[in-house]
Order: structure tokens, then sequence, then C-alpha cells
């Protein structure tokens, strides 16, 4: 563990406490404009599924692909007898991002926008007491977009020089669920949230032993 002094520490502490207050008011804004952001963007759901590239887009979210694509990178890893399971990473992050998501979908019980982009909330687990009622109308926050980001940011912290493509499919995931009427910009923005936190966490590790060994041979 790389020392630090006093100073540093307590810079370190205003530091995260600003990243928190800027998120939260964030948020705040978010929930805020919620609904005239989807009133102004919201299209043609029918039309959009034949336009190629929302389709593009909207698969960046769909978890198999991760798994595809981080199975792919895990098979040649375990050929090549790489030490950094980069692959496995990946396939955990997406993964672990759109399971939190759906936990909290459950936990916070909010609605998808109905067609005047109204946002009504559930009572506490409702999804869980009444199914029927509750279960498949829950939006916040959006899975896919979770999905996306926690595959997404993980790719970035992982392969820097790849994190603009990374995060631009990303990116653009939320706004085909935004633009199909699916979620409000609440939504995508604590998915994006719960991506980054989800990535951040699991590639910790790795990223820190791969600073060390700049350390130690640059």
């Amino acid at each position: 563990m790389t020392y630090r002094s006093p100073l540093e520490r307590r810079a370190v502490r205003v530091s995260r406490l600003r990243t928190g207050g800027l998120v939260a008011l964030v948020c705040v804004l978010a929930l805020w404009l919620d609904r005239p952001i989807y009133l102004l963007t919201v299209g043609d759901e029918q039309h959009l599924e034949r336009n190629d590239w929302y389709q593009m887009f909207r698969a960046v979210g769909f978890l198999p692909m991760w798994l595809f694509l981080g199975g792919a990178m895990a098979l040649h890893e375990w050929r090549e007898r790489t030490p950094r399971p980069t692959g496995l990473i990946i396939m955990g992050c997406a993964t672990g991002a759109g399971l939190l998501a759906e936990l909290l979908k459950v936990v916070l019980g909010r609605h998808r926008p109905d067609e005047q982009g109204h946002l009504d909330w559930n009572p506490l687990l409702g999804a869980i007491y009444d199914p029927d009622k509750y279960g498949s109308s829950l939006g916040l926050p959006s899975s896919h977009a979770a999905v996306a980001f926690g595959g997404a940011v993980a790719v970035a912290l992982l392969y820097p020089g790849a994190r603009w493509i990374a995060l631009a499919a990303a990116s653009g995931c939320a706004i085909t669920r935004l633009v199909a009427g699916a979620h409000a910009l609440s939504d995508l923005l604590l998915a994006g949230l719960i991506g980054w936190v989800v990535a951040a966490l699991l590639t910790r590790r790795h990223r820190l032993r791969d600073a060390r060994a700049l350390v130690r041979f640059g």
C-alpha cells in the first residue's frame, strides 16, 4: 500500500466529497428533468426497431453479447496462459451491474414512464408481493444500460486506449432506451453509476497490479 501523508489523505477525502456532491446534484437535476426530456426525445418505437443503428446500440445492453465477447477473450487468454483474466472480469462486470440494477428496481419500485412521461412510485418491494401489478413495469434503474456500462467501463479501465469507443457504445445503448420511451433520464444515469461502481470495484486489483508493474519496470 502506498503511504499517504495526512495532507494527501485530506485532499483525497475532499475530492471524494466533491465527487459525491456532484453526483447527488446531477441525480436531483435528472429527477427534475425526467418528464421534459422524455417528452422531447421519445420516438416511434416501431420505426426505431427497423433502424440498424438503433438495433446495434440496443444490443450493447444485451447481457449475452458481453458473455460471448468476454468468453471469447477468456478462451484466448486461457490458451495463451495470460496471467490477467480480462475476459472473465468483463463478463463479471456486465453481469454484476445487471443483477444489481434488477435488485434496485425492486427496492426503489418506480414505474417506467407512461405516454405522458409521468413516473409513479410503487411501495417498497412491491414487485415481490404483487408481481402481476408491479414486476414488469419497473424502470429505475435501466438493466440494459447498467449491463452496457458495466461491460464498457470495465473495457475502458482495463484497456484505456479503447475507452472512448466502449463508453460511446454504452451511451448509445442508454440513448436507445430513452428515445424508445422505455426509460427516463434518471433511470439511465443511475444505471451508468451502477456500471461504473461495479466495474471500478471488480477491476481495482488488476489495475493496481498493472500500475505497480509500470512503476517497477518503467
